[in-house]
């Protein structure tokens, strides 16, 4: 089947960890046999009020792309307005990707401002409309957002509504006519990346934690409460960029932090294979591929007891906990006398969210 998978999310030389969770979306598909193109704006900060460059190749997957990168001073209000955005979408599909290629569905992935988008191309193009939701904003968007009549329209129009977890399946159901429709497509794990090794075992208890280091984090209640452990021989992996790192390099902590810094995937997995723990502190998430990841590799997991995570950590792999310091130090504390069958819940993980599990999910909903 032909697909036109469009997103404002993708990965770019300069972000190359934006939207990845999409990208291997996007290489499932293509490895379901379909003929996909992606269609992607990046819609970024600029000098200039206006500049629009091009950017097609074929990506490592085999994957014909299209980035749109548009550059302003107004980038926020650009990406924001959907008007504007179709204009160039449309324009641009119609002469440089649909003159060759005929979508039999257009997949877009996020409500706003993509989904918006796909499904007016959709309706011009008299096709159907699939559309991926990952967006812990919905609710906000559809509460406070001039243009979320045209949000809840794409909704309603969309042949099918994916979610990435049941979490986020219930926080959009009401804005759905026909609840049915939406289905659970869990993002992907990369299990040639990430994939079970035996623990090593050292004198010191090695923690992990990987994040992009801005709310809705909370690394602070991890750090506290190692802090406050009488078990001193720890050393905390950090993996991320982001403004929260500040603050906690400027504490005075009686156990290690080592900071890597944006690191290839390749890398993380070496760390996490290396790690006897990892930590994941949120207020909220709708899937957190990065716990998966973890996971994957045999790593128990001490996660915030909040959003879709209950989804991914249970007693068998790890352990869900309040958020606040005294309940991290105890979690972390239980998990670290806790024993684990590590092979057994690396394989469960790797036979949920493979590349073929989800491309045949993908492909059900496509032909249903």
């Amino acid at each position: 089947m032909n697909i036109l998978f469009l997103t404002c999310w993708y990965p770019t030389k300069e972000i190359p960890s934006k939207g990845i969770f999409i990208k291997e979306h996007a290489k499932a598909i293509h490895s379901a046999g379909n003929k996909i193109v992606v269609a992607a704006l990046n819609v970024c900060w600029g000098k200039s009020f206006f500049e629009k460059e091009i950017e097609k190749f074929t990506d490592e997957n085999g994957i014909e792309t299209h980035i749109i990168h548009i550059r302003s001073l107004f980038y926020k209000w650009i990406y924001v307005n959907p008007f504007h955005l179709y204009k160039i979408l449309k324009t641009y599909c119609k002469k440089n990707i649909l003159a060759d290629f005929s979508p039999a569905l257009i997949h877009s992935n996020i409500l706003s401002p993509c989904a918006i988008l796909g499904d007016w191309l959709a309706k011009d193009l008299k096709k159907p409309h699939v559309i991926t939701e990952h967006w812990s904003k919905v609710d906000n968007y559809m509460k406070k957002n001039i243009f979320s009549r045209y949000g809840k329209r794409a909704y309603q129009n969309a042949k099918a509504i994916t979610v990435v977890s049941g979490f986020l399946k219930k926080n959009i159901e009401k804005y759905v006519n026909d609840a049915s429709k939406i289905k659970i497509v869990p993002n992907v794990v990369d299990t040639k990346t990430f994939f079970y090794k035996p623990k090593i075992k050292s004198d010191k208890v090695i923690f992990t934690a990987v994040a992009h280091w801005r709310p809705p984090k909370e690394p602070m209640l991890f750090i506290e409460a190692l802090n406050k452990m009488e078990n001193k021989n720890s050393i905390l992996n950090m993996v991320g960029e982001g403004e929260q790192l500040e603050a906690i390099k400027k504490l005075n902590l009686n156990f290690e932090i080592h900071y890597h810094g944006n690191i290839p995937r390749t890398k993380i997995a070496e760390l996490l294979w290396q790690s006897d723990f990892f930590l994941h502190a949120s207020q909220v998430e709708t899937f957190s591929i990065v716990i998966a990841e973890a996971l994957s590799t045999g790593t128990p997991v001490i996660a915030s007891n909040v959003g879709a995570i209950p989804e991914l950590v249970n007693e068998t792999n790890g352990i869900l906990t309040n958020n606040n310091p005294d309940d991290w130090q105890t979690a972390i504390e239980q998990t670290m006398n806790k024993k684990f069958d590590y092979a057994r819940f690396s394989g469960d993980i790797n036979s949920r969210f493979s590349v073929e599990k989800i491309a045949g999910q993908f492909n059900e909903i496509y032909c249903a």
